[in-house]
């Protein structure tokens, strides 16, 4: 059945935004009297009924909704470092694939590319939206802002209070992700991604002193978008197996 996003599906019509009414028409090739399901982003999917179809406007007859309840542990956040050209874009669909909870576009010292602006948010948005209708996710990642790595560490400790904190490293000291027994499943945790460059000493010292894991993922220096996704693979793995 195909699948469609709709901030609204509380009501008996909803009406489709003009992107998600093109895709549907356009490439979907959905047409009157198909039924399809609706998501919301925030844990409801619909039934619904296509009662008009043009690519620039489709109304749905909702049938039915079921709710559904976010989950209040074992979340993974990643406050990883933005990067340049098509990479983010990547990383965003990725990580919303996996089933990443909260992203935060983050700077650090040796960041390169800094991004801002309603435009860029609506971009990351629209990308996890995608991500979600083609893997069936029902939640929507939280996507913040760019913002600097330290102004997102007082914040988020205060929406997670319990979270484990945890550095992707680039130290020989930092343990394994795979051996560290602290870094459990049911735990909420906030992980920190560095640029290619890794982070600086005095960022590593400031996170340890914050209570921050050091960690590594593999013996190889990856970059931001392969170390986002496979720390997330690997905890959503962990988490969801």
């Amino acid at each position: 059945m195909l699948r469609l996003y709709c901030e609204n599906i509380d009501q008996p019509l909803t009406t489709l935004t003009a992107d998600q009414s093109h895709h549907l028409v356009s490439v979907m090739r959905g047409c009157e009297g198909d039924k399809v399901e609706v998501f919301d982003g925030k844990g409801s999917l619909a039934t619904a009924i296509i009662k008009t179809a043009t690519k620039k406007k489709a109304i749905l007859e909702i049938v039915s909704v079921e709710k559904f309840t976010p989950a209040a542990s074992g979340r993974i956040i990643l406050v990883v470092s933005l990067a340049k050209g098509q990479r983010f874009d990547w990383l965003i669909s990725k990580c919303s694939e996996l089933g990443v909870d909260h992203i935060v576009p983050a700077i650090y010292k040796r960041t390169v590319k800094l991004g801002s602006g309603s435009k860029l948010n609506q971009r990351h948005k629209n990308l996890a939206i995608s991500a979600a209708k083609q893997c069936k996710r029902l939640f929507l990642p939280t996507i913040d802002a760019p913002q600097q790595f330290e102004v997102a560490l007082e914040r988020l400790k205060k929406l997670y209070p319990t979270a484990l904190l945890v550095t992707a490293s680039l130290s020989d000291s930092a343990q394994s992700i795979h051996a560290n027994p602290q870094i459990q499943a049911q735990l909420d945790k906030i992980v920190f991604i560095g640029p290619e460059g890794g982070l600086t000493d005095q960022e590593e010292a400031f996170l340890a002193s914050k209570g921050a894991i050091a960690t590594r993922l593999t013996k190889s220096i990856l970059r931001v978008e392969t170390a986002a996704v496979a720390i997330s693979s690997y905890l959503t793995l962990q988490r969801d197996a």
